[in-house]
């Protein structure tokens, strides 16, 4: 017997059902990397399991990432990363909490809560949709209560 999760619930048990189901019924994995805080290493995770994929024999076009949502208004170093392998990405995402954002979203000067959810879903879609795709990293956003307002923690 198998020890638990080693396998079935392992990275090994993922690689695994991804290269094992055909191509027509095969669906992209969405890996989302999340944190109980701001730089507590969330991108920097992403890299490594962007590098991991690519070091194990994924094909840079299977593979993607994206921060659907930020409080970081500059591209880190993951997506540096991602445009040196030619891996897919959206580094600033269709959400971004700059200064500010929470008192113009209570005054009705952002769009509201489904259409920000819809542009956040839309994104990631986007980026399952391509031809061939298997993986796509979600990148968390800072504290669990970034966004809490506006209806998206």
């Amino acid at each position: 017997m198998e020890e638990f999760g080693a396998i079935k619930y392992g990275a090994k048990g993922w690689l695994a059902r991804l290269t094992a189901a055909p191509s027509s019924e095969a669906k992209v994995l969405r890996l989302f990397i999340s944190g109980d805080r701001s730089q507590v290493g969330k991108s920097s995770c992403c890299l490594g399991v962007l590098s991991s994929f690519l070091a194990n024999g994924y094909k840079p076009s299977e593979i993607a990432y994206i921060k659907p949502a930020t409080q970081c208004e500059e591209e880190q170093p993951v997506v540096l990363f991602c445009k040196r392998k030619g891996i897919d990405s959206v580094g600033i995402g269709p959400v971004v909490f700059y200064s500010g954002f929470t008192r113009e979203f209570l005054n009705g000067n952002t769009p509201p809560t489904h259409k920000l959810l819809q542009s956040i879903e839309d994104a990631v879609n986007d980026l399952c949709s391509k031809k061939g795709r298997k993986v796509v990293i979600i990148d968390g956003v800072g504290y669990p209560a970034v966004g809490s307002i506006v209806g998206l923690s």
